[in-house]
């Protein structure tokens, strides 16, 4: 693969925006064959259309602190390699991600995409002229440029995110105050429209999620594609000495299960400290509560997903 100088960026979801903007791109590679003069046999034929060939595209995603990297090898990347023929490698994050940033940009080798985690970052390499000017694309990215819900990304990203040139170089996957989520990093998240409509019920305890997605998933078993509506996923990636996203439940109770100990549960409001093996654990709870949802249909592997996961409690 030939060195690239610039890079595609995007705040977030780096793979998603991709596959996004390459749509756009696959359709203006396409060329129909030339007509050719027919032979005194009286048959025809016609130029083979020539083959795309596939693209590995490198990638840096800050925000994905996972010990994985290399190909990417899941049905995602399975549909970008059959329909775009594009294939993301992705460079070890883990920690210190800032000093590796620092280090791509020092010897002028970012990868292809990259995720940052602080504005400041992208704007330092819109100075440093490391990142693509998409406005020079936007005959390509109709998805981006022409949709009616990117507009205020655009703006946003065309006026503090372009280092005062006015030109969109990064693409950020969500804009507005953060609010009272800005100082949370586990929280319940509920599907709006369908809380609203089975009457938006008061919820007291962990296990009321459980009759309250119960009742969402009924008045709303399927989406718009007719793929079924679970409550919730969960996946391995970041399991360590205990399952994290069951762990961290605790957290809506004041239960620390990850900073002190992935072994102890740290009760911030009492100052008692407990081991998540305990009977009486919260942890415990959390593994019957998924249980519980699993034998309600509530629940799916985020490794079984393929479009058809919509989460209504997540992280």
């Amino acid at each position: 693969m030939q060195k690239r100088t610039k890079s595609i960026l995007t705040m977030l979801l780096a793979v998603l925006i991709l596959a996004v903007s390459f749509t756009g791109c696959a359709n203006t590679t396409q060329t129909p064959a030339k007509p050719i003069t027919a032979p005194t046999t009286g048959t025809s034929t016609a130029e083979p259309e020539k083959q795309k060939e596939l693209v590995t595209l490198t990638a840096f995603i800050m925000q994905s602190v996972s010990s994985n990297f290399g190909l990417e090898e899941d049905w995602m990347a399975e549909i970008m390699k059959d329909e775009l023929k594009i294939q993301i490698e992705f460079a070890p994050t883990g920690d210190a991600v800032e000093q590796k940033l620092q280090a791509m940009m020092a010897s002028g080798d970012l990868t292809d995409i990259v995720g940052f985690k602080e504005h400041k970052q992208g704007i330092a390499a819109v100075d440093a002229k490391m990142l693509l000017n998409l406005e020079e694309y936007k005959d390509i990215m109709p998805n981006i440029f022409d949709n009616d819900m990117m507009k205020y990304a655009v703006k946003y990203s065309r006026n503090e995110l372009s280092s005062g040139s006015g030109n969109m170089y990064i693409i950020p996957t969500a804009v507005g105050p953060l609010g009272a989520t800005k100082d949370t990093n586990w929280k319940p998240m509920l599907m709006w429209d369908q809380y609203k409509q089975v009457g938006m019920p008061e919820i007291n305890t962990l296990e009321d999620y459980l009759t309250v997605t119960k009742q969402m998933q009924d008045i709303y078993p399927v989406n718009e594609a007719g793929e079924k509506v679970y409550g919730f996923t969960l996946f391995s990636d970041w399991d360590s000495l205990t399952a994290l996203q069951v762990s961290t439940l605790s957290f809506l109770y004041g239960i620390d299960t990850e900073y002190v100990s992935p072994l102890m549960e740290a009760h911030v409001t009492n100052h008692t400290i407990n081991s998540v093996l305990d009977e009486d654990s919260f942890y415990k709870r959390a593994l019957k509560f998924y249980f519980q949802a699993n034998q309600m249909g509530l629940h799916l592997l985020l490794e079984q997903c393929k479009w058809i996961c919509i989460c209504i409690f997540h992280r």
